[in-house]
């Protein structure tokens, strides 16, 4: 399984070092075409799922991810002869990685599936956690040894041939060892094309669940007491919204941090590390909370981790010592960790029927929002007012996130 494991390393290298310092790059070195280009980054989600699934139906697995991966590489590299390119090749460069990166784990799950060994996704699945953290943590600390910010397009440029490199490397491993499916299974746009440092599928796969195959009626275990519950339909809609609120906070927290860091005059290596520290926190929070998820609350659990984090997001602006913002990074662990995995188990165990669609509907919404948020971010409040209303709009979608899980038609009954 090493080339799977080499694969997701590096392909999550290429965010982890993108997410915590391209923002700030990209505000620096074309600030009039940012706010487009970050928002056409997250839109093109929208294109790439659709496209990689026929480029694998009609090219085959590994000639289709050839072609996504190394697309990406290219549009990550060319800014290193032109730093002017990157606003422009942002948008190709996040479409072809949605692309390929969904490719690969959809068929990596199905050729595991074929042959009795499921349960090893995870085994692989993990070393993308690792790429993240690495190329965030020590990615700051080459960027100062090679002049700041500005050597970003250097760095990006090797990490992207590394991931070519590692994508080359399991196009041939599958040539000679995978089943080799021909017909690309349907690639739903809630389960592939994740950039998640951490796999929610992988965790989830832990979690034992019994859901009466009924959309309207729910039966959830608490304790040991049976609660049979009715759920409108619009109450899931509300629902969504909730999640969907607490997505685009913890997104745009996360895209705009390193690049507040900085422009308080800090260094690349500290924003890397802060950075780093979030996911690790993450990620032990989602291995940590496994098992409690199965009996915890769930709605009192996602209230309480949209209400911290609403508190974490508003006070980060004023942190300026490296403790204090690493104990709000810290927090990471609840508002991502605990609430994204607690999310789907709440919807799951009580829309069944309607689970994919409902992921659907909260990924595609909260990107949608996330590249509105990130045009008006870009375009207005950070050139006009700095990076604090950034972070307490975080704040305050949060805090709707927290509202909505004190409604009633959501709470359960006997």
């Amino acid at each position: 399984m090493a080339p799977w494991s080499l694969f997701y390393g590096s392909f999550f290298a290429i965010y982890g070092l993108w997410v915590t310092f391209g923002p700030a790059r990209l505000m620096q070195s074309s600030p009039d075409w940012a706010a487009a280009s970050l928002a056409l980054s997250s839109l093109v989600y929208f294109v790439a799922l659709p496209l990689a699934q026929w480029t694998w139906k009609y090219f085959g697995f590994t000639t289709a991810l050839g072609i996504w991966a190394f697309t990406a590489v290219l549009a990550y590299s060319l800014p290193v002869l032109d730093s002017s390119l990157l606003p422009f090749v942002l948008p190709i460069g996040s479409m072809a990685a949605a692309g390929s990166y969904g490719l690969a784990e959809t068929y990596m799950i199905e050729e595991l599936t074929a042959q009795g060994r499921a349960h090893e996704f995870g085994a692989s699945r993990k070393w993308g956690s690792l790429g993240f953290l690495l190329a965030a943590g020590f990615g700051g600390m080459l960027l100062d040894r090679m002049g700041g910010i500005t050597a970003l397009e250097t760095l990006l440029a090797v990490v992207a041939v590394g991931f070519g490199l590692c994508s080359l490397i399991l196009m041939r491993y599958e040539r000679t060892h995978g089943v080799g499916h021909r017909v690309p299974v349907q690639l739903n746009a809630p389960d592939a094309g994740e950039i998640e440092p951490v796999s929610v599928s992988a965790m989830l796969a832990n979690v034992k669940q019994e859901i009466e195959p009924v959309s309207s009626i729910a039966r959830t275990q608490t304790g040991n007491s049976l609660i049979e519950v009715s759920f409108p339909k619009w109450a899931l809609a509300v629902a969504l919204l909730g999640i969907t609120f607490q997505r685009v906070a913890e997104n745009q927290s996360t895209a705009w941090f390193g690049a507040m860091w900085m422009a308080g005059g800090h260094s690349a290596t500290q924003a890397g590390l802060l950075s780093a520290w979030a996911v690790l926190a993450e990620f032990f929070a989602m291995g940590a909370s496994t098992r409690w998820l199965e009996r915890a609350p769930l709605q009192r659990a996602m209230f309480w981790c949209c209400l911290i984090s609403a508190a974490r997001w508003a006070l980060t602006p004023s942190c300026s010592s490296m403790l204090c913002a690493a104990t709000l990074q810290s927090v990471h662990a609840l508002s991502f960790g605990v609430f994204y995995p607690a999310s789907l188990i709440w919807i799951k165990s009580r829309w069944p029927q309607d689970f994919f669609k409902a992921r659907f509907m909260m990924e595609g919404g909260q990107r949608a929002v996330s590249s509105a948020y990130s045009f008006l971010a870009a375009g207005t409040m950070i050139p006009l007012m700095g990076y604090v209303p950034v972070f307490v709009g975080c704040g305050l979608f949060a805090a709707i996130g927290a509202v909505v899980w004190c409604l009633p038609a959501l709470k359960e009954r006997r």
